[in-house]
């Protein structure tokens, strides 16, 4: 076994960044040590636009200090596809998971009604549904999923030259990713809020979080460890499809978060996946003698419905 982690790397990915061959060996190198021994990260030198982040948190606290009933307008369970306003537990997560008190909006990868995979029945696409209020939700909202696009598409490289392989080795499956994003809101005030002990369905998470704290990993002891929020970083966490993909050379590390300030909690998660058709199955690099596949084929489709299943109860009618 592994010697515990007590604490998260911070790597600044300004140099892989760069093109400079030696300076991306490096950063390469220590991401795929980050991702072995402790399946979190930091990032520091990404390149977004602080611009982007402050624009969209505005907007969402804005948008979570509206009525109740205005914000149900755009409810989860009124939409056609995984995409709009969740209320836990009051709403559709399922309330046998326990351990939950959180409000969370959905967005996703934008298609038209007329998608041939979401009239297919993938309702991972299809139109976002946006709030009317407050009105320049759907446009800041909108701009920094596009960002946290763009930089997934940079950790995806990273990744790849981690594991020695093609630094474009996941690009081909990045067009039409089935990548949700929570922006997620915790109540201050008497009690706690938070969301219990998970791992992530997709193949990595970028989570910005605020100055409240609460986010905590469990290490290879059992013990939980805090991931406080560091400025100008982004959290990078291993999801289940990259831990299949890499036989779990790359860990996927249980995580939850408990939120017991006086004040409110915000945070945007970025859950990075690839194309729902996406074939799954142990790298090439991470298997051999002696560590043979631990997983059965799938696809990032099948997964991620599977998965989503479990949490949420209408999608149960999703077909396959």
């Amino acid at each position: 076994m592994k010697k515990a982690f007590t604490e998260v790397p911070v790597i600044d990915i300004g140099p892989f960044r760069s093109g400079i061959v030696s300076a991306k060996r490096e950063v390469a190198r220590r991401v795929a040590h980050a991702c072995e021994d402790v399946g979190f990260l930091y990032i520091s030198g990404h390149g977004l636009d602080p611009r982007y982040l402050a624009d969209a948190s505005h907007a969402a606290r804005q948008f979570y200090a509206l009525p109740e009933a205005e914000k149900r307008k755009v409810e989860m369970d009124r939409q056609p596809n995984h995409r709009g306003y969740v209320a836990t537990p009051v709403g559709t997560r399922r309330e046998d998971q326990g351990g939950e008190q959180f409000e969370s909006f959905k967005v996703g990868f934008d298609t038209a009604e007329d998608d041939p995979e979401f009239l297919a029945g993938v309702r991972f696409y299809g139109p976002n549904a946006w709030p009317e209020q407050p009105v320049e939700f759907r446009t800041a909202v909108g701009a920094y999923y596009g960002e946290m696009l763009r930089l997934s598409r940079t950790v995806f490289q990273l990744f790849a030259a981690a594991l020695d392989l093609d630094e474009d080795y996941f690009l081909p499956w990045t067009h039409k990713p089935a990548s949700i994003m929570n922006v997620n809101f915790y109540r201050g005030g008497a009690g706690s809020s938070g969301i219990r002990e998970h791992s992530d369905f997709e193949c990595f998470t970028i989570l910005w979080q605020d100055d409240s704290g609460g986010l905590e990993l469990k290490n290879q002891a059992g013990e939980w460890i805090a991931a406080p929020p560091i400025p100008d970083t982004f959290v990078i966490n291993i999801g289940d499809i990259m831990a299949r993909w890499t036989n779990d050379r790359f860990a996927c590390t249980p995580h939850r978060v408990i939120h017991k300030g006086a004040g409110d909690r915000l945070s945007i998660a970025f859950f990075a996946n690839c194309d729902y058709s996406t074939p799954v199955e142990c790298l090439p690099v991470c298997h051999g003698p002696g560590n043979p596949p631990k997983y059965p084929a799938t696809t990032v489709g099948e997964h991620l419905l599977a998965s989503v299943r479990q949490a949420y109860g209408h999608v149960a009618a999703y077909k396959d």
